[in-house]
């Protein structure tokens, strides 16, 4: 999916039209710089040497379109966050490009706390994020990673209107009618309940980062940086560690990773401990 109009897969604030061109500038500088084997900066165009065909001039475009041409030649999910004093919260979502992670148009607008409400430990860390976006240097960019199941080998989440089967789960009435957590698992595949079922289910990682903008300080970038790898072709340690880390896991970590159900939680127990 590439976001190319208002909408899903994209939002977008006017008030970011500087922080926009300044991301791309800096982005793109950083990309020809970092793979010269595969970007190109001719004077003020980027042109990707890759199926993307994209040229963007800096002198003769809006913030959006410079949102847009970015997010259709890098695989990161991008997200604009701005610091708004008289907003409770503190910081508040207004733009956003995402074909794989979540469905933007459900956040816009939506301050720190608002967006992490399906988060179950997040009230318990929400002062130390938001003192975490506070002090965040432009020359120290923060990053985490989080993980989870599905049933499916897609990046794409299956909650999002642009996944292929969303009609077809729509039709189903499957989709979760909670304001929560994106669901990982495709409802209308088969969900295992057995250690050899639990075998074929995928491990989705997301890799997440923070970065203050040099010039429009009041903006942070938000990436992610979906991967999507067979949970069977995981070496032994990784499998440890995932085991450990779901025995720690309490009902409502179960829930946030797609594994809530008593059958498959023990399924995935037994396998990993094979």
């Amino acid at each position: 999916a590439t976001p190319n109009k208002q909408g899903s897969p994209l939002v977008w604030d006017d008030g970011a039209d500087a922080a926009a061109k300044e991301l791309w500038n800096n982005a793109t500088t950083w990309l020809a710089k970092r793979y010269p084997d595969k970007y190109d900066v001719d004077k003020h165009k980027v042109k990707p040497r890759t199926a993307v065909e994209t040229a963007y001039d800096k002198d003769h475009t809006t913030g959006l379109d410079a949102f847009v041409a970015l997010a259709s030649i890098i695989q990161e999910d991008i997200f604009l966050m701005r610091a708004t004093p008289e907003h409770p919260e503190g910081y508040v979502f207004v733009a956003g490009a995402s074909c794989f992670s979540f469905d933007p148009v459900k956040r816009k607008n939506k301050g720190l706390l608002s967006l992490h409400e399906p988060v179950p430990w997040y009230p318990e860390m929400a002062a130390a994020v938001r003192r975490a976006f506070d002090n965040l240097n432009v020359d120290r960019p923060l990053y985490r990673a989080n993980f989870a199941f599905q049933n499916f080998d897609d990046v794409i989440t299956t909650d999002v209107p642009w996944h292929p089967r969303f009609e077809e789960r729509i039709a189903a009435d499957e989709l979760d009618a909670k304001a929560g957590h994106t669901s990982y698992f495709d409802t209308t595949q088969p969900v295992p309940t057995t250690p050899e079922g639990a075998k074929e289910l995928y491990v989705r990682v997301e890799y997440e980062t923070l970065t203050r903008l040099p010039i429009n300080d009041d903006f942070i970038l938000f990436t992610v940086k979906t991967y999507v790898d067979k949970l069977d072709e995981f070496p032994k340690d990784a499998k440890l560690a995932l085991l450990e880390g779901l025995q720690r896991a309490d009902d409502g970590q179960k829930i946030y990773k797609s594994i809530d159900t008593p059958e498959l939680y023990e399924a995935l127990i037994s396998y990993l401990s094979l």
